[in-house]
């Protein structure tokens, strides 16, 4: 049994060495555990343990100060009772490639650890479990980078509506009966992919036939969920429009206050003149995302030109975010070109102003020759 000494990473075998060593690189030595001297290197900030044969990180429990451990491709079967626990302030832990399983009790782990920013558990069992991205985002959520690929802020709303939901029903899932002996009888065969219900042929890809019926019915519930808030939405765009005479969807009918509600005059101008529906307006998460992309090209402006306006809606009928989709160009300048009439050359707008024009006006398909170029 190889043992990883980090003497091997100083020159001087001194103690005054030791405590300045804040690099150990250890990789690829075929270790199977950790030597006791890690104790002697209290100011270790990073450990580079990859491509060796470590099943559990012990021996580490006078090194926390250590801030990013590398310790992929190795044997890791649990972080429990590891020396892992002791490191509060670690900020990288990168893990590809080992057998760690059950993402509960991983969890249970990682939640300690405030200042985690970068995580990744490629290549392991705990990987493959029914949503583990949406689990592990919900429950880390100051993580900015997870398996490599970047926490985006769709992905943390979808989080926090799906995640208590499927958490609150294991909870109060009641426990199986005892299968009893039955005697040998023709069990019909199961129905075909065809034949499933819709959100089960969605699901197909998560290997439905091993499902239990908990997680069946989370995600049945999870899929009335989204269709509710789904004709919410279409309840608030059809009001701001003064379109919204019943919802059929939910089974409601406006009363005369709603009716009689003031709607905002030059979004219903610009809605009626263009004759849009509901089709073409964008969806909540398509809001979020052509917003923050607006946002960060006028990041360093408070106040935008006519010119600024004209060149953002050109560069948005490109389709930068490949959406298939882009603004109407007339209706998207048409707040500019008001001002430019009532003021001056020079007349500026408020960016934030300009920017939820953009978002009302009707973003229309592109025709398929536009997308074939790209």
């Amino acid at each position: 049994m190889k043992v990883l000494d980090p003497w091997q990473c100083v020159s001087l075998k001194t103690g005054e060495a030791a405590k300045k060593c804040e690099n150990v690189y250890l990789a690829g030595r075929q270790g199977h555990v950790l030597s006791e001297d890690f104790k002697k290197f209290p100011n270790v900030a990073v450990l580079w343990l990859s491509d060796n044969q470590l099943t559990h990180l012990n021996n580490l429990d006078g090194n926390f100060r250590v801030k990013e451990v590398y310790v992929e491709n190795n044997r890791l079967v649990t972080l429990q009772n590891s020396s892992l626990r002791r490191f509060k302030f670690l900020e990288v832990f990168s893990a590809s490639n080992n057998c760690l399983r059950n993402l509960e009790r991983l969890l249970s782990v990682l939640k300690a650890f405030r200042f985690l920013k970068k995580l990744d558990l490629f290549g392991n069992p705990v990987a493959e479990e029914p949503d583990y991205r949406l689990r592990v985002i919900y429950h880390l959520p100051q993580l900015q980078v997870l398996d490599r690929h970047e926490v985006t802020a769709i992905e943390r709303i979808r989080a926090a509506q799906i995640v208590p939901f499927l958490d609150s029903a294991k909870k109060t899932a009641a426990p199986s009966a005892p299968l009893q002996p039955t005697t040998r009888a023709t069990v019909p065969p199961p129905p075909s992919h065809q034949s499933r219900p819709p959100v089960y042929r969605r699901l197909s890809a998560y290997g439905f036939s091993k499902m239990s019926t908990i997680e069946r019915e989370c995600f049945q519930e999870a899929k009335k969920i989204h269709d509710k808030w789904r004709a919410l939405e279409e309840k608030r765009l059809k009001k701001t429009v003064g379109m919204a005479d019943t919802l059929s969807e939910l089974g409601e009918a406006e009363t005369p206050e709603e009716r009689s509600a003031p709607v905002n005059r030059v979004v219903e101008e610009k809605r009626a003149k263009a004759s849009i529906t509901c089709d073409k307006l964008l969806s909540i998460w398509e809001q979020v995302e052509v917003r923050a992309w607006m946002k960060e090209q006028w990041r360093d402006k408070s106040e935008v030109t006519v010119d600024d306006v004209k060149a953002l809606a050109a560069e948005l009928g490109t389709d930068p975010l490949c959406r298939g989709k882009a603004p109407d160009a007339s209706a998207a300048v048409s707040v500019s070109v008001d001002a430019e009439r009532e003021g001056e050359e020079d007349t500026t707008i408020d960016a934030a102003e300009v920017i939820d024009h953009i978002l009302a006006v009707p973003w229309r398909p592109l025709k398929p020759r536009v997308l074939k170029k790209r």
